[in-house]
């Protein structure tokens, strides 16, 4: 066979697999066109890209947050950790390689990174100063690794007793506000649920003297005057109304009714001494003056 006639005969076409290890192994990347050379074209040199359109772990990425703040990640990372802004990046960027998200905190946004990256241990980078801005960027992104950590860090802390009534209303420690951020951000999600109750039980705690008919013991008097403090103390310390705007209603609810079932048969029980939080006569073992006093203008027999 001439040359000539070598050349002219129809080659073999590649199947897809064949394809597909050209393609990995680099074959006529960057090199000659052999298509051209059965043309008679001569040497073609193929000019592809060094960088790719599609998204890979590699792929440059910086965050404009708030205050003009940049945050350097990239687009993979971000895709796989939130739907959101999975189908954000597919759209054109005002700015090549930036995204803009000129509205979110930064610093939240920089603990985000962090965890949905797994630099750190993702537990780790939450915090009381943290975990309410965590979690309503979780929110507005739907990223489930940060959602689940958050949650989780509240539960724990609810376990260990690090929640408290004295806390400012506006306070994650507090267990008024921390049951609100996960009935928020954390509701109607099943995976959440035991981490839900969790948070939850840490309330039921906090409010259990309320549960407890008022007057029915000395104890029971004195826990209701101090969680009345610590409520009065929480409203202070956060200005007023105001801080009913973070309380979740079913939180309020909840209150409404222990405080309502803590006054049942206030009206029909003896006075309350003051020094000693008994129903008056039945101080011991002396009498004090208010119950005295208290005892003589109710017409109450004083035991001895």
């Amino acid at each position: 066979m001439s040359e000539e006639q070598d050349r002219k005969r129809p080659r073999p076409i590649p199947d897809d697999e064949e394809k597909a290890q050209q393609v990995g192994s680099g074959v006529n990347l960057g090199g000659t066109n052999p298509s051209a050379q059965l043309q008679g074209e001569g040497p073609v040199t193929t000019d592809i890209p060094a960088t790719s359109t599609l998204l890979t772990a590699a792929s440059p990425l910086q965050l404009l947050l708030r205050d003009g703040v940049l945050l350097d990640s990239n687009a993979c990372v971000l895709s796989q950790a939130s739907s959101v802004l999975r189908e954000t990046l597919r759209l054109p960027l005002s700015q090549p390689g930036v995204l803009e998200l000129r509205e979110d905190d930064p610093q939240a946004w920089s603990a985000a990174l962090q965890m949905i990256s797994l630099q750190v241990y993702p537990m780790d980078v939450v915090n009381w100063d943290n975990v309410e801005r965590l979690l309503v960027l979780a929110d507005k992104y739907d990223m489930t690794l940060v959602r689940h950590t958050c949650a989780d860090f509240l539960a724990r802390k609810s376990s260990v007793g690090e929640l408290s009534m004295n806390q400012p209303l506006t306070s994650p420690r507090n267990p008024l506000r921390a049951v609100s951020l996960v009935d928020s951000y954390c509701s109607g999600i099943a995976s959440l649920q035991t981490l839900h109750t969790a948070v939850h039980k840490a309330l039921d705690t906090a409010l259990a003297p309320l549960t407890v008919p008022l007057l029915k013991s000395k104890q029971t008097c004195a826990d209701v005057v101090r969680l009345l403090g610590e409520l009065e103390t929480g409203l202070t310390s956060t200005g007023g109304d105001s801080c009913f705007a973070g309380i979740s209603p079913s939180v309020q609810a909840a209150v409404m009714r222990g405080l309502i079932t803590s006054l049942r048969g206030v009206a029909a029980a003896a006075p309350i001494c003051h020094v000693c939080n008994s129903a008056v006569g039945r101080c011991e073992p002396l009498v004090h003056r208010s119950c005295l006093n208290l005892s003589v203008s109710a017409g109450i027999p004083i035991r001895r």
